[in-house]
């Protein structure tokens, strides 16, 4: 069980470093490019970063699981 814990917590930890990587693109494009997203692409950049809110809330839950089996 500890081992699938384990290999949850690093997939959850590389998405979230994808995730993250993506909005500094984005930020990066808004903030230097002048890129104005649409509706649509605001819709997707929501999404995006409630999905790693999401991630990040699961990857602390599974941390204190694992604590727990250790």
């Amino acid at each position: 069980m500890t081992q699938e814990i384990e290999n949850r917590i690093n997939e959850l930890k590389e998405y979230g470093d994808k995730q993250r990587e993506l909005i500094i693109g984005i930020n990066k494009a808004i903030e230097s490019d002048g890129f104005c997203p649409s509706d649509g692409q605001w819709a997707a950049i929501s999404y995006i970063c409630e999905q790693g809110k999401r991630g990040l809330q699961e990857l602390e839950r599974l941390e204190e699981l694992k604590k727990r089996f250790e």
